[in-house]
């Protein structure tokens, strides 16, 4: 049925349903549109989310790299996504996104923080 409708929509139409049925998208929307920012900007951010999603699982699953280096890819990955996204948003609701919506980059890799906090308890 999910491909009788985006054939039917077309691949942006579908594209935006599937953003708009996604609560992450929804509080992504709701702070850009209540901080004026351009339309433009919940779905770039959330691209940038889906793509540095996939490209994190895909590293997640390769039996290429060592645990090290996979650690170094996700970090990058992390570091050049939080860029992308503080970018779009600036500082400010860069930082109420990141305590509110933002959880998700932590599934990409931990941050320099989280890293240093878990081998300190240890």
């Amino acid at each position: 049925m999910q491909a009788e409708l985006a054939a039917a929509l077309g691949t942006d139409k579908s594209a935006e349903l599937e953003r708009a049925q996604d609560y992450q998208y929804q509080q992504l929307a709701c702070l850009a549109r209540h901080n004026d920012l351009p339309p433009e900007t919940a779905p770039k951010i959330y691209d940038f989310k889906q793509a540095a999603e996939a490209t994190a699982a895909a590293l997640k699953a390769s039996q290429d790299l060592t645990p090290e280096e996979r650690q170094a890819a996700l970090a990058q990955i992390r570091a050049e996504t939080e860029a992308s996204v503080k970018a779009a948003l600036g500082d400010k609701l860069y930082k109420r996104y990141m305590s509110n919506g933002g959880w998700w980059l932590n599934g990409i890799a931990p941050s320099t923080t989280q890293r240093l906090n878990s081998v300190i308890s240890r």
